[in-house]
């Protein structure tokens, strides 16, 4: 048990310090092992993605792990096994209750919703929600000068 929790302790320890000095100034490339691109290139070869791609969706994946480790649920279930048994039920019952409720009903619950986030848009914006675009003027639609034709004439 103590040697759980030294270790425990050294591992935190090497954790802050790799962090300090992790300069995200200095471009990652520099400290990639062959052995970091011979691992690249298998997973996108696999997956069928360039590595960028690859990269990407790693990165993705991980931040979404660590939103869901750090999620309300899993800070008041101790057991991870509990609270991934617990969100599965629950993602169930949704599926369960959204099967008996009628296409017309989804509808205007969507509609409702959406008209709700323009209402509070336009509370928030008192121009309204596309303030931001330019002032478009529609008497004039066609980018020719006036007198112009765009009619060729052979």
């Amino acid at each position: 048990m103590k040697t759980d929790r030294a270790f425990q302790l050294a591992l935190n320890m090497a954790k802050q310090r790799d962090r300090a000095i992790d300069d995200p100034r200095r471009p990652v490339w520099l400290e990639a092992t062959d052995s970091f691109y011979k691992k690249l290139n298998r997973i996108a070869r696999e997956c069928q993605l360039s590595r960028y791609d690859a990269l990407s969706r790693g990165l993705d994946a991980l931040l979404s792990e660590t939103e869901v480790r750090n999620s309300a649920l899993n800070r008041s279930v101790k057991s991870p096994g509990q609270s991934e048994v617990f969100r599965r039920t629950m993602g169930q019952v949704s599926r369960n209750y959204w099967a008996t409720v009628s296409l017309e009903e989804k509808r205007e619950r969507g509609r409702k919703n959406a008209q709700a986030r323009w209402n509070r848009r336009r509370d928030s914006n008192d121009e309204g929600p596309l303030a931001h675009r330019p002032k478009l003027d529609h008497r004039r639609t066609s980018p020719l000068k006036a007198g112009t034709s765009s009619s060729v004439v052979i």
